[in-house]
């Protein structure tokens, strides 16, 4: 089973995306083309998407979880795309409060603004960047424990204002230790986030917060192999054209900024076509037994929405920038929703691991256990493993582990059944990454 971006989604990717991602390969190449849209996602202002009669900013909350040294690092090759915009916002803010201190009005002063928020930082400070912001803010870090450690302080229940953001739900806050009180209409805030398996619990703390159904995830567990070192001019071919797509990102941020508000829609078919590719994941979803997976069924579907804006905007830079009305094409439609209803088995397979880590399965192990019936012997799981390359003794280890962490019973001797819960799991997963 390929749990990779199919090839057929790059071939069609607006051309700046194909780009950014055409020397690349299998997972940094997919960790790449995720890290750009979601760093895309915080500099799109006054333009919303509607979907099912509610208006959207691009932002999107993005984790990718992999093992240290797998190759999630490229991720922040995205950064590129937002550095000019985040140091002139810097800049500008800052002149004009230093001409305000120097006048002598300290109380009367323009805050300090950033595009680029740390991790680390106090919950009553995202409240006030998010209240500076005229255009909304992105927190992009590669270790999801910079921020988890905020969300563990005892005074700030930060979790409640991402859960509220993703959705651009008015956010406040009143403390009278400090005279604080804020009030933020319609935040705009994007996540991208990397880390392990460990790095994930604390920040999203159980696949029944509603923090967990509101994230993309790109999830894998691959064995890691020695890669050659790339030659410098490959390194900073790829950084041109990240450096190249982020000085248009730079003046299509500067033409946006002075536009009216457009929601852009989308037509009676491209709607239903939608309807249809979801309702029918979320309707599997139900007949298995996994009702409480829905809610992030349903979320990704307003993520949908936020990435077919993304890559409209993308496939019209040109047009955009002479002051043209742009419309979504199909091609934009069709590839969203074929990336969604990959990325929703990848949430699948993440929501598992706060059940029972050890019963996550390897890729290897996936090929095997997908193709056994419900009843096997062991003979049977030998000749679907030899078809993948994979020996017989790692075989029959795989089979002792299943048993150990209850995915199947053994029977009798040579006989196994599967357990239902886990095939309902495995089953889906492999049904949603096929698609």
């Amino acid at each position: 089973m390929n749990t990779t971006i199919k090839k057929e989604i790059y071939q069609n990717l607006p051309d700046e995306l194909v780009r950014l991602t055409a020397s690349l390969e299998g997972r940094e190449k997919d960790i790449v083309l995720l890290s750009s849209i979601g760093a895309i996602s915080s500099i799109l202002p006054n333009l919303r998407i509607e979907y099912r009669g509610d208006n959207y900013y691009a932002n999107i909350f993005l984790m990718i979880i992999a093992p240290p040294a797998s190759g999630k690092g490229k991720m922040n090759l995205a950064l590129r795309l937002l550095k000019k915009i985040h140091e002139k916002i810097l800049q500008d803010s800052g002149e004009l409060r230093d001409i305000c201190l120097s006048q002598s009005k300290k109380k009367d002063c323009p805050p300090v603004s950033l595009k680029i928020l740390p991790g680390n930082i106090s919950c009553a400070k995202v409240y006030k960047h998010l209240n500076d912001s005229n255009h909304g803010l992105i927190i992009f870090e590669s270790e999801a424990d910079s921020l988890s450690g905020m969300l563990s302080q005892d005074w700030g229940n930060f979790s409640d204002v991402l859960r509220k953001v993703f959705h651009h739900e008015k956010i406040s806050i009143s403390r009278s230790t400090d005279d604080l009180l804020f009030e933020v209409n319609s935040p705009c805030l994007s996540l991208v986030l990397s880390g392990t398996t460990n790095q994930l619990k604390p920040l999203i703390k159980s696949n029944e917060n509603g923090l967990f159904s509101r994230f993309l995830y790109y999830h894998f567990n691959d064995k890691t192999y020695w890669k050659p070192a790339s030659t410098q001019s490959e390194n900073e071919s790829l950084k041109g054209n990240f450096e190249l797509l982020g000085d248009k990102l730079f003046a299509l941020y500067g033409h946006l900024v002075s536009q009216n508000l457009e929601d852009l829609k989308l037509t009676t078919a491209q709607m239903s076509k939608i309807d249809s590719e979801i309702g029918n994941i979320h309707d599997k979803i139900v007949d298995s037994g996994l009702e409480y997976f829905t809610s992030s069924v349903k979320r990704h579907g307003i993520i949908l929405s936020r990435i077919i804006l993304i890559l409209s905007v993308l496939r019209n830079i040109d047009e955009i920038m002479k002051g043209k009305e742009i419309e979504v094409v199909d091609i934009d439609v069709d590839n969203a929703i074929e990336l969604i209803k990959l990325l929703i088995s990848h949430a699948l397979s993440v929501y598992d691991i706060f059940d029972n880590e050890n019963n996550i399965l390897t890729e290897n192990e996936q090929l095997i256990f997908n193709e056994l019936n419900f009843e096997f012997k062991r003979f049977e799981a030998i000749e679907i493993a030899n078809k993948f390359k994979i020996s017989e003794r790692t075989t029959d280890y795989h089979l002792s582990r299943w048993v150990k962490n209850n995915i199947i019973t053994k029977v009798s001797n040579g006989c196994y059944r599967k357990e239902s819960r886990e095939t309902a799991r495995v089953a889906n997963f492999a049904i949603l990454a096929r698609e």
